[in-house]
């Protein structure tokens, strides 16, 4: 009897341990996990053979190809003043073993091959001339979200919203609530500023966080409002406030977040927010923004409409039709 089962325990736990191995053996031959946006930069590194070669902040679009279960399709953007360009999309085959990407292309009279080594949420690798191998790019980028497989469109989440004072206005969720500081902050230009009273109340504003000296996601994501700006045209600083909230603000003085607007042409009624580190934390915390580390601060964008208690969560990366849709949707409330 005792000889039985141990027998049987030997079996069922070599079972169990093939059970195992298969499971992740299924997880690394997957794809899925690349799939979704990643953001970072392109580094030329041989300028003198190419001096056509710029350094560019770029947006990486990962998609499952059809009829492979190892190919992908992979955009890539880059941020050009401010705004994405489409440079083009490449076929990868992804390696589970060896966990890489690579893409061997021809174009317009260009032989090269990207490679790409993954390591969990980020990515980093080149792009080598062939046949002569000669290095051209180095690239480092950084998963920043995955994608809505069904609609491509960033996911909503309905709040309500509290006034300043901390009574409940119209709300919609008795289960959800946010509360709008009026916390002390500075803008862009330097003035000091009430965050609810001066640019929250009775608008309807989009919000989202960024920092300066930020390389991956935040180009990209100013670059998003920035297209959104352009979408609502001269709704903006009329009945809608753009907000850009800095998680660095020991770094960003209203010097650097003037500096960091120009860059993306940001016009009336699009402010750049920054303050004393308690007074931001604290208003970091009240959006549901705040992060222990700068560079995992939310992607997200909150959209809002004061009057109505309306307020909603969607993806920072997502089209500006989209985003604009969702705050003339919100503006209408």
């Amino acid at each position: 009897m005792i000889l039985c089962f141990l027998i049987l325990s030997v079996l069922c736990t070599s079972s169990w341990g093939v059970a195992q191995d298969k499971e992740r053996q299924g997880e690394q031959g997957s794809v899925s996990h690349l799939v979704g946006n990643w953001s970072g930069e392109s580094i030329c590194v041989n300028k003198d053979k190419f001096p056509a070669c710029h350094d560019e902040q770029v947006v990486y679009r990962i998609a499952k190809s059809t009829g492979n279960s190892a190919a992908l399709t992979l955009t890539m953007d880059k941020i050009v003043n401010g705004r994405p360009e489409t440079m083009g999309a490449f076929e990868f085959v992804y390696d589970p073993q060896k966990q890489t990407l690579s893409s061997e292309f021809t174009r317009n009279n260009w032989h090269g091959i990207w490679g790409l080594a993954v390591k969990g949420e980020r990515m980093d690798g080149t792009l080598v001339t062939l046949p002569d191998k000669t290095v051209v790019r180095r690239i480092n980028v950084t998963k920043v979200s995955a994608v809505d497989k069904e609609s491509q469109r960033p996911a909503e989440t309905p709040l309500t919203t509290e006034d300043a004072a901390g009574s409940p206005s119209n709300q919609s969720d008795p289960t959800l609530s946010i509360h709008i500081p009026d916390a002390t902050v500075y803008d862009q230009n330097g003035n000091r500023l009430k965050f609810h009273t001066d640019l929250v109340k009775g608008k309807t504003v989009a919000i989202n966080f960024i920092f300066t000296t930020c390389t991956t996601i935040c180009p990209p994501l100013t670059a998003t409002l920035r297209r959104v700006q352009q979408e609502l045209g001269e709704r903006v600083g009329r009945d809608v406030n753009l907000i850009s909230v800095s998680v660095d603000p020991a770094t960003d003085v209203p010097e650097r977040l003037k500096e960091y607007a120009a860059r993306f042409k940001a016009g009336p009624g699009w402010t750049f927010v920054t303050g004393q580190k308690v007074d931001i934390d604290s208003l970091l915390e009240a959006l549901g923004a705040s992060a222990a580390d700068k560079n995992d601060h939310t992607p997200s964008i909150l959209i809002g409409n004061d009057v109505a208690g309306y307020w909603t969560r969607a993806y920072g990366l997502a089209p500006a039709s989209r985003l604009a849709e969702i705050i003339r949707n919100a503006a209408s409330r």
